[in-house]
């Protein structure tokens, strides 16, 4: 059993991982089918986590960070039990992308029908840890920042397209949504009702 505390306020509680095991409760399952994030992918990328925290039992998403502790989502609760950045290089390609959340980089490679990533990654897990991805992103020639439609957001971008050569802005391809996430789910909503719609007209004869 792994015991972490939170990095900053002394009144977090502390985090202890019980156990890391495969994605398979109903309730996480649920959680995915709401954020759009396919079962088998979340699968390749994610661990169920158990963990203890004021006494109780809980469990939740988890998605590695660089130093060995886990960033956990679930319907009601979003913490990590380390802060830190979650790093992927591809060798021998010069692009880096650049996501607030593990949320929202699974929701590119849902959006792109990746199971992998094809370029290097960068996620966040919180824009205040820019300056512990700065030297990763700056690494190479360029960079696609796909974060969240708010003032951290851009204020984010805006502080990684002064030290980059060359930068794209990806945010303003979901600017009318919160994140790529919610761009995600709207669009997989607007699928679903364009199938109703062809399915209610029937089959012409």
């Amino acid at each position: 059993t792994n015991s972490f505390s939170f990095h900053g306020k002394e009144s977090t509680p502390t985090i202890t991982i019980q156990r890391v095991a495969e994605l398979v409760h109903p309730a996480l399952l649920q959680y995915l089918d709401q954020r759009a994030i396919n079962v088998s992918l979340a699968r390749e990328h994610c661990k169920q986590i158990h963990y203890v925290t004021n006494n109780r039992n809980y469990f939740a998403l988890g998605f590695k960070n660089d130093a060995g502790g886990w960033n956990l989502r679930s319907e009601y609760f979003k913490g990590c039990t380390s802060m830190d950045i979650s790093t992927h290089r591809v060798v021998d390609r010069d692009t880096a992308l650049v996501f607030e959340g593990f949320m929202d980089y699974l929701s590119y490679l849902a959006i792109n029908n990746l199971r992998k990533p094809t370029e290097s990654i960068v996620i966040l897990n919180s824009t205040n840890n820019l300056n512990k991805a700065i030297d990763f992103i700056k690494s190479h020639e360029k960079v696609r920042t796909y974060l969240d439609n708010d003032e951290g957001g851009r204020k984010t971008s805006q502080q990684i397209k002064e030290v980059c050569k060359t930068h794209f802005n990806k945010s303003t391809e979901f600017a009318n949504f919160k994140d790529l996430n919610e761009y995600l789910v709207a669009s997989q909503r607007g699928k679903k009702q364009d199938m109703k719609q062809k399915v209610s007209k029937g089959f012409k004869l």
